[in-house]
């Protein structure tokens, strides 16, 4: 009799579990919901339910390790390059999905932080991870950014867009924050007035650089691989003479 109680409340639960699926038993905590400018001050995800205008300064300023912001394709205005649109150094920090327009920082973040699906227009700065930490930046546009579309110590940027800024990509040594190494593949840059410029070592590879003036600004050891580079007036130059300790291979210039 116990035994055949125990398999009838088996049972139950089954019938259960695929009746109401594995969500009725655990769901995942939804994310904070964020309608206007706002301090971060708890770790977990956020997410933006419309866009943002910041009349003057900040915009999100993140107080928290590990935050997640989700755009959900809105945007983040600012009023003519002031203040900064998302900004924490704590570590973790994630922004995804929508738009930066019109501050002075688009992005700034510490250590581990990750840029990904954004569009980034008309900031001085659009992404500032030069303090020393490893970021990762890929999948995004990088437009009109009168300093640098994305500026990093160590860390990744892979598969962006990079149009018309004044530097596309700045890696490697900021300050006081030495690089021990950034990797800049899959890129394409047009009308920068430098494309990528390094300070400390870089792997290079891959990418396609059209226009401009300087297509490569480049502190050797360095990997430069399998990188287009064509109508850029100065194609490379070597900021440290020190051009034998730099690895060139399968690169491709042209002026047409």
């Amino acid at each position: 009799m116990r035994t055949r109680t125990t398999w009838l409340g088996l049972s139950v639960v089954a019938l259960f579990l695929v009746l109401c699926g594995p969500g009725m038993v655990a769901q995942a905590a939804a994310a904070t919901q964020i309608s206007s400018c706002m301090m971060i001050t708890e770790p977990g995800a956020y997410e933006l339910v419309q866009n943002l205008q910041a009349w003057s300064g900040d915009c999100l300023m993140v107080q928290a390790d590990f935050v997640t912001i989700d755009l959900k394709g809105f945007g983040i205005f600012g009023s003519g390059q002031y203040g900064t649109a998302v900004g924490g150094m704590g570590r973790g920090l994630v922004v995804r999905g929508g738009t930066i327009y019109s501050f002075f920082t688009a992005i700034r973040g510490g250590d581990s932080l990750v840029v990904e699906q954004m569009r980034v227009v008309n900031n001085a700065i659009g992404v500032d991870a030069s303090t020393g930490g490893s970021a990762s930046v890929k999948d995004s546009v990088f437009n009109d950014n009168t300093q640098w579309g994305v500026s990093v110590t160590n860390g990744v940027v892979a598969n962006n867009s990079f149009n018309r800024n004044g530097t596309g990509v700045s890696a490697g040594q900021y300050g006081w924050y030495p690089g021990s190494g950034a990797t800049i593949t899959n890129n394409t840059f047009s009308q920068n007035q430098i494309g990528i410029a390094t300070q400390g070592a870089a792997s290079i590879r891959n990418n396609t650089l059209e226009g401009g003036y300087t297509a490569l600004s480049i502190a050797c050891p360095a990997h430069i691989v399998g990188n287009t580079v064509f109508r850029a007036p100065v194609p490379l130059t070597v900021q440290n003479n020190q051009v034998w300790d730099c690895t060139f291979e399968h690169n491709s210039i042209r002026q047409f």
